[in-house]
């Protein structure tokens, strides 16, 4: 009796043992910050119970917000209606058409996902089995969102990491928006993971991609990958690795009947978000990056503690919240740019103003001819002259030497005309007195 008595009490600890050892711990996320107005900085995040629900109505005191190790003042707490940016990844290898319903079941969960965005929500539509196939690029038109959805039909194999890692190039042009996601269904294991030597020879090698370099560029790109494992088959622990590297969730469906309840989730998730506007510690707009820890607290004392990253940069951060900023800025370097062209023009030195030309009343004015030594003689002579004026010399023609000197010839007697001594007072001749 005694033995009967401690199974049924270690039976009832055991059964209300149960139910808190699968309780899932609430899920923060921190979608991104909004800088602009620093140092009051808005972080968006989104908080979720075990099931993946939206959990609303938290209370500010719930929140504390951490930075750099220094706690940080939470202004106020709102809820954010940004738009989403989503992509979605339907497997339609030929397990998804065994039964037929589990494709059925994927459209019917894609198009209900559809109906629950708002219109300036965005999605694009990507099915995959070896290839990647885009049905729907980025759009907010549901009605062109729910044709491309029924266009999904059954096809081969799964590459399910290359469909990861075409999807996220997707959004190479929309990194600077806050609410990136990609949404993966599948009921498989990509055919890269296949032990099976053969399988390449029938056409489904897998990915050319590993998980790892899909995980990789996800995260470069910012996204967040929410992924769904369709029944028994699926690969559970590389989705959930997928999932939960990239701060999305994973999702197990063992019923294809359960896949709308979950695209609803993962709407619900998404759209529904915090606004916490919070001052920081160190109010200087030094260009910095911030640490920022947040944590919740649930009613029943449940937390959750997440990081994230803000540049503390004022003036990019303003451009970014206000337009009229960065235009005031592109002004002024277009002005800074303009205007030392402007001045050369202004301060240009001008050309001398064209001489008018001699009239008939005006003699033209003539300008001496230019003119040369003779070769000879040293005079000057006209240029373009046959001969010099002087002493004759054909000009042109080879130079003649000068004569030689002629020798000084000594003075003579007046009286009697013989020569004398220079400096002589008498004529040796004639007597005669000189001078």
């Amino acid at each position: 009796m005694k033995s009967a008595i401690r199974i049924l009490v270690l039976l009832g600890v055991l059964l209300c043992a149960i139910p808190a050892a699968a309780q899932t711990p609430v899920t923060v996320k921190i979608f991104g910050f909004d800088a602009g107005k620093f140092p009051t900085v808005r972080a968006f995040v989104s908080v979720t119970d075990a099931n993946g629900r939206a959990i609303q109505a938290l209370k500010q005191e719930q929140f504390k917000l951490v930075e750099d190790g220094r706690n940080a003042e939470i202004v106020a707490i709102n809820v954010s209606n940004d738009p989403i940016h989503v992509g979605m990844l339907i497997d339609h290898s030929g397990s998804m058409g065994q039964p037929t319903s589990k494709l059925n079941d994927a459209r019917t969960a894609a198009s209900a996902f559809v109906d629950q965005m708002r219109a300036q929500d965005e999605a694009f539509v990507t099915m995959f089995d070896n290839n990647t196939v885009d049905l729907q690029d980025f759009t907010n038109d549901h009605a062109l969102l729910q044709r491309a959805i029924q266009k999904i039909d059954v096809g081969g194999g799964t590459s399910f990491y290359d469909a990861v890692y075409t999807s996220a190039l997707k959004f190479e042009s929309r990194k600077d928006q806050r609410k990136n996601a990609i949404i993966v269904l599948s009921d498989g294991v990509d055919n890269r993971e296949e032990q099976n030597p053969l399988a390449a020879l029938f056409g489904s090698p897998g990915s050319k991609h590993t998980l790892d370099e899909a995980i990789a560029k996800v995260n470069e790109l910012k996204l967040a990958v929410y992924t769904i494992g369709l029944g028994s088959d699926a690969d559970t622990s590389r989705l959930q690795k997928m999932a939960t590297a990239t701060g999305g969730k994973f999702y197990a469906a063992p019923n294809s009947s359960e896949l709308k309840e979950l695209y609803q989730r993962i709407a619900e998730q998404l759209q529904k978000e915090y606004a916490v506007d919070f001052k920081s510690p160190r109010a200087y707009a030094d260009g910095t990056q911030r640490q920022v820890q947040v944590t919740i607290t649930l009613a029943d004392g449940t937390t959750q503690t997440v990081n994230g990253i803000y540049v503390a940069g004022f003036l990019f951060n303003r451009i970014h919240a206000d337009w009229l900023i960065g235009a005031f800025l592109g002004l002024i370097l277009l002005t800074l740019g303009v205007t030392p062209g402007l001045l050369g023009l202004i301060f240009k030195p001008r050309a001398p103003a064209p001489q008018p030309a001699p009239t008939s009343m005006q003699a033209p004015q003539t300008q001496p001819p230019a003119t040369m030594p003779c070769p000879r003689c040293g005079r000057p002579v006209r240029v373009g002259a046959r001969f010099c004026g002087n002493c004759r010399t054909p000009l042109g023609a080879p130079t003649m030497p000068p004569p030689p000197p002629i020798a000084p010839q000594p003075p003579r007697c007046p009286n009697c005309g013989n020569p004398v001594r220079a400096g002589a007072k008498f004529c040796g001749t004639c007597r005669a007195r000189l001078g």
